[in-house]
């Protein structure tokens, strides 16, 4: 696993390494579902290879939310408070993924806490520049309405 990612850009290839141990690795085919809305998820996933289409299911209709390309990540909500998903994902190509749940975070966190503040620090990050694009959009959604 490379830093590839802005999630691990500021590690070592030795600590993404040890990591990447505390996770897995899984392919997806093209089309394949990694995420499906409503079921319950409980992990981060990076990009490796690929891309995903990220889609929700209203009434009856899909709305096609965004792609996640290599190096971007999926579920940081999820790594912290593991519930149902808002979205479907699925693979645009051959994809492939490192995934972490929180158990393994956990356990990542007792043998390296240092390095593990790191990754939760980032994470959060990640999480914050997301939110801050949909409060964005969504300002500019009702500013049009208004």
């Amino acid at each position: 696993m490379t830093s590839l990612t802005p999630l691990l850009s500021l590690f070592t290839r030795d600590q993404i390494r040890y990591l990447a141990k505390f996770g897995e690795s899984l392919s997806f085919g093209e089309g394949e579902t990694v995420i499906r809305q409503g079921d319950t998820n409980e992990y981060l996933y990076l990009v490796l290879t690929g891309s995903l289409n990220v889609t929700r299911h209203t009434d009856g209709a899909s709305a096609r939310l965004g792609t996640i390309g290599q190096g971007q990540t999926i579920g940081e909500v999820s790594i912290f408070d593991p519930g149902p998903s808002s979205a479907t994902v699925e693979a645009r190509e051959e994809t492939e993924t490192w995934r972490i749940s929180e158990t393994q975070l956990e356990k990542f966190r007792e043998e390296h806490p240092l390095l593990a503040y790191d990754l939760v620090t980032r994470i959060a990050k990640c999480l914050s520049e997301r939110l801050r694009g949909v409060n964005e959009r969504f300002a500019n959604a009702v500013a049009e309405v208004v």
